[in-house]
């Protein structure tokens, strides 16, 4: 009987052993060209594909003021197709949401800072072509997207862990007008690691309820 609990307890530590250091990829997909657009984006869990996320890019509709997304999806259980709308009252609705969320949870960007740096990048490549008929303004078109491209890179450099070297170029193009963007980039961190984070949170949303309940009844009894 005894070994039969001691199995019993090996096999749950192993299982969440096995989860805790189960590392989760994503592979991330941008394509633009002139007025298609495409993303895609992949999951592995220890390299098997479990899901896919496509999309093209969000179809702004002036009178309603609202954007529309049609998603595909695609998992081990089947395909999915779904069509979103985002407009004005959604956008508040989350806004007011993460107010209150960053409201009770004062330690949040230290803890997403401290997750973030567990987060590696793999690959980033961004290959870019752009040309609006006339040098002058091309080249300077050209510049201020270098510009742009450098401080994305500085920001991921800042809050991730980069593996690789980042591959970006930008050819202009002279004799045409043109916009050409094929964005890539692939990232993996731990389960363990994103529960660990998720923990600390509700540990620090715990204390602050905690903490302003107890000045509330400071105040009540003061009264």
């Amino acid at each position: 009987m005894i070994w039969w609990i001691l199995l019993s307890l090996f096999g749950i530590i192993m299982f969440f052993t096995i989860i805790y250091l189960a590392k989760v990829t994503i592979d991330c997909h941008y394509q633009h060209k002139i007025d298609d657009d495409l993303l895609t984006v992949q999951f592995f869990l220890w390299h098997i594909h479990i899901y896919t996320f496509t999309s093209p890019l969000l179809k702004f509709d002036p009178a309603s003021m609202s954007f529309t997304m049609e998603e595909k999806k695609q998992s081990p259980l089947g395909q999915k197709k779904e069509t979103a709308s985002f407009g004005l009252s959604w956008l508040k609705t989350k806004l007011r949401e993460s107010e209150k969320f960053l409201a009770h949870v004062t330690g949040f960007y230290k803890i997403l800072r401290v997750f973030l740096k567990k987060i590696q990048v793999k690959k980033l490549e961004w290959h870019s072509q752009l040309g609006v008929s006339d040098a002058v303004l091309t080249a300077y078109l050209v510049g201020a997207c270098w510009s742009l491209k450098g401080m994305v890179v500085g920001i991921l450099s800042n809050f991730f862990r980069l593996k690789a070297y980042p591959k970006i170029q930008i050819d202009p193009i002279y004799q045409g007008t043109i916009t050409k963007t094929n964005f890539s980039c692939m990232i993996s961190f731990r389960i363990g690691h994103a529960i660990s984070a998720g923990i600390m949170i509700l540990l620090h949303w715990q204390k602050i309820k905690r903490t302003n309940q107890n000045q509330s009844n400071v105040m009540n009894s003061s009264m």
